[in-house]
C-alpha cells in the first residue's frame, strides 16, 4: 500500500473533499479543501481513494489538519500508514515538532497516536460542536 501514496495536488480536491465527507459529519466543502491545498506549506498524502492526512509547516512546527479513512476500511491500518508516512516527510522538511488535536472519545485514533509516540500536553474542554473535548497532542521529532 505504501507505494499508492502519493502527495495530492488541487486536482485532488474534489476527491478529498469526498472522502472527508465520507469520514466526518460535517466534512470540509470543496472551498475549504481547496483553501489548504492552496496554502504555502501544507501537504496532503493521498491513499487512493481510501484516505488522506493534511498538515501544515510554519516555521519549525507542523499542525496535522485532519486524517480520515473511509469508514468501510477502518481498521486495517491505513490510518497507521499515513501517519507514518506524513512523519517521515515531515522529519524530512523544517519541522521539529508535529501537533495535532482529537476527540476525546476517538479511542483508535488515540491508541494510534501513542503508538506513533506522540505524547499528551492539553485539554480543550467542549472544544467540538457535539460538546466533546478536543486531546492535544505533539510529537517532537527533532531537538
Amino acid at each position: 500500500m505504501q507505494n499508492c501514496l502519493k502527495i495530492a495536488q488541487l486536482t485532488d480536491s474534489n476527491l478529498l473533499t469526498e472522502i472527508h465527507s465520507e469520514c466526518f459529519e460535517k466534512g470540509w466543502n470543496l472551498a475549504a479543501i481547496e483553501d489548504y491545498m492552496r496554502q504555502p506549506n501544507c501537504y496532503a498524502l493521498l491513499a487512493g481513494n481510501l484516505g488522506f492526512i493534511l498538515f501544515q509547516i510554519v516555521v519549525d512546527e507542523c499542525e496535522i489538519k485532519t486524517i480520515c479513512v473511509m469508514p468501510q476500511e477502518r481498521g486495517k491500518g491505513y490510518a497507521k500508514l499515513l501517519c507514518a508516512e506524513a512523519i517521515d516527510v515531515i522529519s524530512g522538511l523544517s519541522a521539529k515538532k508535529i501537533f495535532l488535536e482529537v476527540a476525546e472519545n476517538n479511542i483508535a485514533a488515540l491508541n494510534l497516536y501513542k503508538k506513533l509516540g506522540f505524547e499528551v500536553y492539553g485539554k480543550r474542554e467542549k472544544y467540538y460542536a457535539n460538546g466533546d473535548a478536543a486531546i492535544l497532542l505533539h510529537l517532537i521529532i527533532a531537538i
